[in-house]
């Protein structure tokens, strides 16, 4: 399985990329009828039924302060699992399938550092674009959402 090691999930937000890391992404999923359940953190949005299973459903824009949009026919349902727990995560699209070295990776510049979410794990550059990768277990321990200012 060490094929994966390096190898991500590219998805957008905004005009932002992100990338997780391919050994806990199980599969992409078109946008499906989310199930609201009251109560919850304001970035889970409820669960859907996938391939049997139901999973809770998070807002990225939500977790990340970004204004809620309505999920476009690009919107894709990231399926993870962490510690043997299943979650999908809206994004605005999901396709590009990456490899990136350890040696592209860099840490975030010194001037992020105050306040920067612990979930971002470093920087990458590809294309002349920056792509933040992100800390899948950070990400899902995080109780509310960051406010960006």
């Amino acid at each position: 399985m060490s094929h994966l090691e390096n190898s991500y999930i590219v998805f957008v937000l905004g005009r932002t990329k992100y990338a997780l890391s391919a050994r806990h992404v199980r599969h992409l999923e078109m946008m499906h009828d989310i199930t609201p359940v009251p109560g919850v953190l304001k970035h889970v949005l409820g669960v859907v039924s996938l391939r049997g299973q139901v999973i809770p459903v998070l807002s990225l824009r939500r977790l990340f302060g970004m204004d809620s949009i309505e999920p476009e026919r690009s919107a894709r349902l990231i399926v993870v699992e962490e510690k043997n727990r299943s979650v999908a995560l809206l994004v605005d699209s999901a396709r590009e399938f990456l490899v990136i070295s350890p040696e592209e990776v860099v840490a975030p510049p010194p001037s992020l550092e105050v306040g920067r979410p612990s979930y971002l794990e470093g920087l990458v550059t590809q294309e002349e674009s920056v792509i933040l990768l992100l800390n899948l277990s950070q990400l899902l321990s995080v109780k509310e959402p960051s406010h960006v200012e």
